[in-house]
């Protein structure tokens, strides 16, 4: 669009120039000042523009705490303003304290909510206590976001946000090593286990059939002897013998050690009283897929969605206070269905306190409930049964 100014002086048309003049460059400080209080708007929209969002330590453990710090500040009004302050902690956390007190949006959606005024200039400083939950140092880190919402004045009908973001690394649990090799690596118990399964149990893989068939053969001194094809199959049949009795000789290991912690529970457990912090169902996946005989493609994967329910707790325990995470009970009794984690979960309340019982060799493991680990019993005892017929029937070969 274009503007013309023209003024027509009777008397002196330089006049006349100078007065458009003026004119055009009132127009154009009118058009520039328009555009500074188009840029400097925004800033004047968000009164929150200033809010800071922290956490400390930056990284963390699993089964160490987590404190996020949110600033809010706000500017620009000169009157009190309504306002929500949103938390979306990172899946892996459960809540441990909030101060100012915050409560969950809904029962198990995991967004923590406050909602009052806030004055001009006011700093509100928000103190959020988190635990990190076992098993989930496999992320690699733990994305949190919080927001302020409100209503801007003259626009009730709207709603407008300011979004804040941070993000921590998580490692694994420390482990207590045994010993150090030469290398500067450390050695725990599993890879003590482990690593004697793999020696020991080569060594029985190969030196039962070799007991076996060396008896024999000084059994049948003087009498012919079989076909070298009968003797070549006896040889396997007897390595996958030896084979499978390893195997089962390595769940007889596992039945008993989970049969000496069922006896520690009930015998060298102490009980204290616990406060529930705040309940949560893990969730995981795991998919697997086949391929049929030919070589034709995989057959569709089968995803199966496994559901612990997890309890946060607050106890004192060796002259101290502990905060752990971990399930209400042995995780061997417990379904993984999603109904029946719930049905667990809500045996219990947050901020109420029940007897539990922990570990006094290590003090963050602890149960809200003492039994028998039931189900690793029933999926053991197949195996076991072909222990017990494989080790007999090695004594009686041994034997003849």
């Amino acid at each position: 669009m274009a503007i013309t100014v023209r003024f027509n002086h009777p008397f002196n048309p330089t006049i006349s120039r100078l007065a458009s003049l003026a004119v055009v460059l009132l127009l154009c400080l009118h058009t520039f000042g328009l555009a500074a209080a188009d840029q400097e708007s925004p800033d004047k929209e968000n009164p929150f523009a200033g809010s800071r969002f922290t956490a400390e330590p930056g990284k963390v453990r699993e089964g160490e705490t987590i404190v996020y710090t949110l600033a809010v500040r706000a500017g620009g009004n000169e009157i009190p303003q309504r306002i929500s302050v949103l938390f979306r902690p990172p899946s892996q956390v459960m809540l441990v304290s909030a101060s100012p007190p915050m409560v969950y949006r809904e029962e198990y959606h995991r967004e923590l909510i406050w909602e009052g005024e806030i004055i001009p200039e006011q700093d509100l400083i928000f103190t959020i206590t988190m635990v990190t939950m076992p098993d989930s140092a496999r992320i690699g880190t733990l994305p949190a976001n919080a927001g302020i919402t409100w209503r801007p004045m003259g626009r009730e009908w709207e709603t407008a946000g300011h979004w804040l973001y941070n993000e921590t690394k998580i490692g694994s649990k420390l482990t207590p090593n045994l010993n150090v090799l030469p290398n500067g690596m450390g050695i725990g118990k599993v890879e003590i286990v482990l690593l004697g399964y793999l020696i020991g149990g080569s060594l029985l893989i190969f030196s039962i059939p070799w007991l076996i068939l060396r008896r024999e053969k000084q059994r049948r001194a003087g009498k012919p002897e079989g076909s070298n094809a009968e003797k070549g199959i006896e040889k396997k049949f007897l390595f996958a013998m030896s084979f499978a009795f390893v195997c089962t000789l390595g769940v007889f290991h596992l039945m008993c050690v989970i049969a000496l912690e069922d006896i520690r529970r009930f015998v060298a457990y102490e009980k204290v009283s616990c406060t529930i912090l705040d309940t949560q169902i893990a969730s995981h996946e795991s998919s697997s897929s086949s391929r049929g005989g030919g070589p034709g493609p995989r057959s569709p994967s089968t995803t199966t969605v496994y559901n612990d329910p997890l309890v946060a707790v607050r106890y004192l325990a060796e002259g101290g206070e502990i905060i752990a995470v971990g399930s209400p009970r042995p995780t061997a009794m417990l379904s993984p269905l999603a109904k029946y984690a719930l049905r667990e979960l809500a045996r219990y309340e947050r901020g109420k306190s029940y007897p539990c019982w922990y570990d006094p060799r290590e003090p963050e493991s602890f149960v809200l409930a003492r039994g028998v680990s039931w189900g690793w019993y029933l999926l053991g005892a197949g195996p076991l049964i072909l222990l017990y017929f494989l080790g007999r029937y090695f004594l009686r070969r041994l034997k003849e």
